[in-house]
């Protein structure tokens, strides 16, 4: 693992507590195998899973144009949150989103 990602996971990690107080987590996730594209992702409040989702949808798309679908569908979950007011901070694994 190179130096700046070393960072970078160093620091998610210090404040992971203050995220799992105060902050809802989403996280995309998209992946290309066998020609269909699998979006997934995950929401989480106060550190515990609050919602999550799988589908391979075989739409044709890229792996950044997937991760895209996959962050378009984290905001749509935040829309539909019931919960008090939070922060949000939204994550990818793919550096072209």
């Amino acid at each position: 693992m190179g130096g700046k990602k070393e960072d970078k996971k160093r620091l998610w990690n210090e404040g992971r507590e203050e995220r799992n107080k105060d902050w809802l987590v989403g996280l995309s996730e998209a992946s290309d195998r066998g020609g269909r594209m699998g979006i997934g992702g995950v929401l989480w409040e106060y550190g515990r899973r609050y919602r999550s989702w799988k589908n391979n949808l075989g739409l044709g798309l890229t792996v950044t144009e997937g991760q895209m679908e996959g962050v378009g569908r984290v905001l749509k979950e935040v829309l539909e949150y019931e919960g008090g007011l939070r922060k949000l901070v939204v994550g990818v694994d793919n550096v072209g989103v």
